[in-house]
């Protein structure tokens, strides 16, 4: 114990003595730790953190599966929790956009996302209200009390933490209701809702096999293995299929661990991200490593004078390495405070691009997770200096006074760490430019409309107020008249979905041809006004769009978009031909008037599915959202205030919040930009500390060979053939790095595959750019150095040699 504290004490003076290597060291550590810190923070909210629910691992979510997988029909739910036998609690739910208001508070109406649950729901979860009660078997009976528990930021904002909130009406979606509870704080599921209500036995839709609208969980008894819980939900969907032919055939059951479902889609994003700072730490070590093999050579008299005392070649390693791990730990914690930092920075950039991390913080996970790194860093830089310095033959640095050059050994381990360092940014850049590349093709992908110029309001019709289609239709054309009085305003229209909104779909028959009930096609279900395609620019390819006289009561007129007409009716007209929607209550037959060009109705991504659009007048796919959509002069500013007083004119306990088309656009690209701009970053600054190692390289092998250049220039060696012999070994060093790193880079980029747009990872011309620019980027710090070695004065080379 007592060497180990000498061993510190003097790894300490050791640092603080030379000042320089210390800051350069400790910030070099810290830029790679902190980048680190700063990922694996927002991994471990999303990835590992355990959800705040009761013994997470046992809850699974169900989803039925035929060509991919669905939410669960209101009657599949019904079969599932009554026939189970693996299951302690089986829970579906549903989240509507509802309006909040309350003449109490003098605050504007909000719109809130209420989940509408089952009344199994907060058992199988294991959480209760901290305020009240919460729900009772009873409000779960159709023509049920209306009740409703608040989350507890939206009790906190919007009714002022009143703690007596409970058993008080408020009025949701034009509807009063008796508040029954308050969540704890830190409790937020589903992600983002800020109520919950009773699904009431009615809104379940028991007997409904066509609509796949819940979302179930369900939690598994104890003791139950994953096989028992397979092999009775596939008992299950068999009695479904025998009991109801020819409804939804040939379906099974897929069950997965709630934790996984939810992190399913970012999971491979994390990862990558999380093996990208990983590499920068590892550029990180080697830098480090090239400053401690440089700071051996000063040290060498030292050791050789410790050695011939009578100190063991392990007495020396462990002091070196001693030196190595405090350098690690100040690195280290250095780092956390810059991780910090960054964790704050991400979140406020990008607050929704990752479910999940929201809850990124510098937790105890990870402080381990950075104590662990630090060491692990202590090691990776440290080891081969110490074996380095604590192997000098002593006799030769008694005689040479400790002046001798560096040994050829150890200028190998030099080359092979710069080599590594090329080649592990090379593998940065090429994933960096290939989202770049990705990113710059997807946006100029034809969206299929024209987002410029374009003020959206998503407002949520309240049933109680407009509890039928005609009413609502009302509502609808009574505002857009007074939209159009508005200076500026080219055209108005109104759509149940938006682009990059999810739109419901449909198992469809369609004239002149016979489908398999297994096989029936599906296709995206849409509404709209008449003046919606010319307000958003889709162009009519045939036919015509909706008119005023599509209205409720007349023969039911759609617009099919050009993949559907394609796709069933190539080489002749769709125009005339009969469709018939089976999903959404009892088949609804229709005329197509009209073909439209295709809109990239999920994201800019992915292939345009087949879609079906009717009159906003005609049909409903059960939501009451309906977005209001205004076309705006070029050089007209967006009228919000203006827009929200013409809607308050007709309801005024309507939330109005306009946002522009382009931001919609813009956020369906969240999450691809903020992986671009981290991976971005990392190879920017994997980038810059290899050309820092680079330059210290260089510099170094020409402050040690400055004697030679003096006898070389002494013979006649002209300026120009030093620097030439100097970019040399540099380029051959450089050679091998980028030879590795191209390589590696296409092995590597694989696995970014689902990242990556109209490009694959082995893209030629990103390859070639990223090399170009390491390559000329390397040879300047490379010829900063040379350059100093070819003005190198002989005769002062000379005598100070």
């Amino acid at each position: 114990m007592e060497t180990l504290l000498q061993d510190l004490r003097y790894g300490f003076r050791g640092l603080r003595k030379d000042p320089g290597f210390t800051a350069v060291a400790v910030l070099t550590l810290a830029l790679g730790i902190g980048a680190n810190t700063a990922i694996f923070s927002v991994v471990n909210a999303a990835l590992f953190r355990p959800l705040p629910l009761r013994q997470p691992g046992q809850i699974v979510r169900l989803q039925e599966y035929h060509q991919r997988p669905a939410n669960v029909t209101g009657a599949t739910f019904r079969d599932v929790r009554e026939r189970n036998r693996v299951f302690s609690h089986v829970a579906a739910y549903r989240i509507f956009s509802q309006n909040l208001s309350d003449t109490r508070q003098a605050v504007p109406p909000e719109q809130i996302d209420t989940a509408f649950v089952t009344q199994d729901f907060l058992p199988l979860l294991g959480v209760a209200p901290f305020l009240g009660s919460g729900f009772g078997q009873e409000q779960f009976r159709e023509n049920a009390e209306h009740v409703v528990i608040l989350d507890y930021g939206l009790w906190q904002h919007h009714f002022g933490s009143d703690r007596d909130i409970v058993g008080k009406p408020i009025t949701l979606h034009g509807t009063p209701h008796r508040v029954a509870g308050v969540m704890p704080m830190g409790f937020s599921f589903p992600e983002s809702v800020q109520s919950w209500a009773p699904l009431t036995d009615d809104l379940a839709l028991p007997q409904n096999r066509r609509a796949h609208l819940f979302t179930t969980l369900a939690r598994e008894k104890a003791g139950i293995s994953r096989e028992a819980v397979n092999a009775d939900l596939q008992a299950i969907a068999a009695q479904v299929q025998q009991e109801n032919h020819d409804v939804d055939p040939e379906f099974t059951f897929r069950a997965e661990r709630l934790q996984d479902n939810l992190v399913s889609s970012v999971r491979p994003t994390l990862l990558i991200l999380l093996g990208a700072v990983a590499f920068v730490l590892l550029i990180a070590c080697a830098n480090v490593a090239n400053l401690l093999l440089s700071r051996s050579v000063v040290r060498q008299k030292e050791i050789a004078l410790r050695s011939a005392l009578g100190a063991t070649r392990f007495r020396l390693v462990r002091q070196l390495f001693t030196e190595s791990v405090l350098l690690g730990l100040i690195g280290g914690a250095t780092g956390c405070l810059l991780g910090l930092w960054l964790v704050r920075v991400i979140g406020a950039a990008y607050p929704g691009a990752i479910p999940g991390s929201t809850g990124s913080a510098i937790n105890l996970h990870v402080l381990l997770f950075v104590f662990a790194v630090s060491l692990l860093a202590s090691i990776l830089f440290g080891s081969i200096p110490a074996m380095q310095s604590s192997g000098l033959h002593l006799q030769a640095q008694l005689v040479d006074g400790g002046r001798n050059t560096a040994s050829v050994h150890r200028q190998r381990l030099r080359s092979f760490l710069v080599i590594s360092e090329v080649a592990l940014a090379m593998i940065l850049l090429a994933a960096a430019g290939l989202l770049i590349r990705s990113f710059i093709l997807l946006q100029r992908v034809d969206p299929g409309f024209d987002s410029s110029n374009l003020a959206v309001v998503r407002l949520s019709l309240p049933d109680s107020r407009y509890p039928e289609l005609p009413e609502r239709t009302r509502f609808v054309n009574l505002v857009l008249e007074r939209l159009r009085t508005l200076p500026g305003v080219q055209s108005v229209a109104a759509a149940g979905t938006l682009p990059f909104d999810p739109a419901p779909t449909t198992d469809l028959e369609l004239q002149g041809h016979a489908f398999e009930p297994a096989n029936e096609p599906e296709a995206e279900i849409l509404n709209a006004s008449p003046e919606y395609f010319r307000t958003m620019g889709i162009r009519l390819l045939a036919g015509r769009t909706f008119t005023p006289q599509d209205i409720a009561g007349r023969a039911t007129a759609v617009v099919i978009n050009q993949t559907l007409a394609q796709r069933f009716w190539p080489g002749e007209s769709a125009l005339g031909k009969r469709v018939v929607m089976k999903d959404w209550g009892p088949p609804l037959a229709g005329e197509v008037v009209g073909v439209v060009s295709d809109v990239k109705q999920d994201s800019l991504e992915t292939d345009t599915q087949p879609a079906i659009y009717y009159s906003l007048a005609q049909f409903s796919p059960g939501t009451l959202t309906t977005y209001l959509i205004v076309r705006l002069a070029p050089d007209a500013l967006t009228p919000s205030a203006a827009i929200r007083d013409q809607v308050w004119s007709v309801d005024r306990d309507q939330p109005v919040r306009v946002v522009s088309m382009e931001q919609i656009v813009s956020g369906s690209l969240e999450r691809r930009r903020f992986v671009l701009m981290l991976l971005g970053a990392f190879a920017t600054l994997a980038l810059l500390l290899s050309v820092v190692g680079i330059y210290g390289v260089i510099g170094y092998s020409v402050g040690q060979r400055t004697h030679e250049f003096g006898i070389r220039m002494a013979l006649g060696a002209q300026r120009h053939q030093l620097l030439l012999l100097v970019m040399r070994q540099s380029v051959w060093t450089l050679a091998v790095g980028l030879t590795v790193g191209v390589g590696g880079a296409i092995a590597v980029t694989r696995l970014m595959g689902s990242l990556l747009f109209g490009i694959g990872p082995a893209d030629p011309l990103t390859l070639s750019l990223m090399a170009t620019v390491l390559m000329m980027v390397a040879l300047i710090a490379s010829y900063i150095p040379a350059r100093r070695a070819a003005e190198v004065d002989p005769m002062a080379a000379l005598r100070d040699q």
